[in-house]
């Protein structure tokens, strides 16, 4: 298992409030308090804007290289994770007092409230000079900026972060009110999502099974129509052959019986080839040459063929025969045809017919059902 699926994903302060009425409320108690106030995440980058910071710690100390670092130094440690209360100590950077508490959300830790920027009334203002030099400040402006700084008893600095302590116990317990939330809305949404997926999957599922019932009636109503169409060729067909048997060989009219006969055979396959859709009768796949089937398509088309569309046909008779139907080969070529011709109709074009024959081996084949040797395509 992944490290992720073992340990639950821990959300980010900003997922779960609005950031907009957390700095409101950080600003009032600021406000309120007369101490500077900051929420950062458990690395320490602030995640509100600062409250109330005072000009010594904002325009001086943090100012310096070394004061930054050292006042970075003192956030992570007043900021570290301590559940039974408040953090609190002097600043490692101006001596100032700071405190801080933890955010937590089902045990972990997601954010820091600190506090602090408050001096009391006996601090050495010589130690403060010499720190302001050490860090590369003006001493003098360093002493001012200090005497600005609120002035506040231990005890009372330590009542403001138990009182923190308290608000950022709400926060935490919100934190994971809203996190339980989230997870519930999460799961109803993929709850949703699965539903309507279902029941998509189930509408689809239906609509072709009504489609199945739908052609299967029709190959029950194709395959009557087929039966007595049937019926009505058979003495078409019979009475046609008997009447060319009696004509003599130079009749006129034998032509003629000839293509009665041709169109009452070619109507016989299409009935044949309903009835193969109808699933009465089974395909009788037999050797034929497909030149022949592909030269009468092409027959059959000329004749509707607009004279902005000309025929290219490349049909040899070298190719040899393939084992098919030739009543669906005749259906599949017009098919192909007549649609290549729809697309021409505005602007008109060449149709061009090729046939060639081709090796297949075991690694070209591309369907299963093909051996080895030669293929028309």
């Amino acid at each position: 298992m992944k490290p992720s699926e073992l340990t639950p994903e821990v959300p980010s302060f900003e997922s779960l409030f609005d950031l907009n009425e957390i700095q409101k409320i950080q600003d009032s108690f600021a406000s309120a308090t007369g101490v500077a106030s900051l929420i950062t995440d458990v690395k320490g980058r602030p995640i509100t804007k600062p409250s109330n910071f005072c000009r010594l710690c904002r325009d001086i100390i943090r100012k310096t290289e070394k004061g930054l670092i050292n006042c970075m130094q003192s956030d992570s440690i007043i900021g570290r994770r301590r559940p039974e209360g408040p953090v609190i100590q002097l600043c490692l950077s101006g001596g100032l007092w700071d405190a801080g508490v933890n955010i937590s959300v089902g045990g972990s830790h997601i954010a820091s409230w600190l506090i602090g920027q408050v001096r009391t009334s006996d601090m050495d203002m010589d130690r403060a000079k010499q720190y302001a030099g050490m860090i590369g400040a003006d001493e003098d402006e360093f002493v001012r900026a200090l005497e600005e700084v609120t002035v506040m008893s231990p005890e009372r600095f330590a009542h403001i972060a138990e009182f923190l302590y308290l608000i950022a116990n709400r926060l935490s317990e919100q934190a994971f009110l809203a996190r339980d939330n989230a997870r519930l809305l999460k799961g109803m949404e993929e709850e949703l999502e699965k539903r309507i997926k279902l029941e998509k999957e189930q509408e689809q599922m239906e609509a072709r099974l009504r489609q199945s019932y739908k052609m299967e009636a029709i190959g029950t109503l194709a395959g009557g129509i087929a039966h007595d169409f049937n019926n009505i060729l058979f003495p078409v067909i019979g009475f046609s052959e008997m009447v060319l048997e009696d004509l003599p060989p130079d009749s006129p009219l034998r032509n003629s019986m000839k293509a009665v006969l041709k169109g009452a055979f070619r109507a016989r396959d299409l009935v044949q080839q309903i009835l193969i859709f109808s699933r009465e009768t089974e395909q009788a796949a037999h050797p034929l040459k497909i030149q022949l089937i592909l030269k009468e398509v092409l027959k059959l088309a000329r004749a509707s063929l607009p004279s902005t569309i000309k025929i290219r046909k490349d049909i040899p008779d070298k190719v040899g025969p393939i084992m098919a139907d030739p009543t669906q080969i005749h259906q599949v070529a017009m098919n192909l045809i007549t649609n290549a011709l729809h697309a021409m109709e505005e602007n008109g074009g060449e149709l061009g017919v090729a046939l060639l024959e081709t090796e297949v081996d075991k690694t070209g084949q591309t369907a299963p059902e093909c051996r080895r040797g030669p293929m028309s395509a």
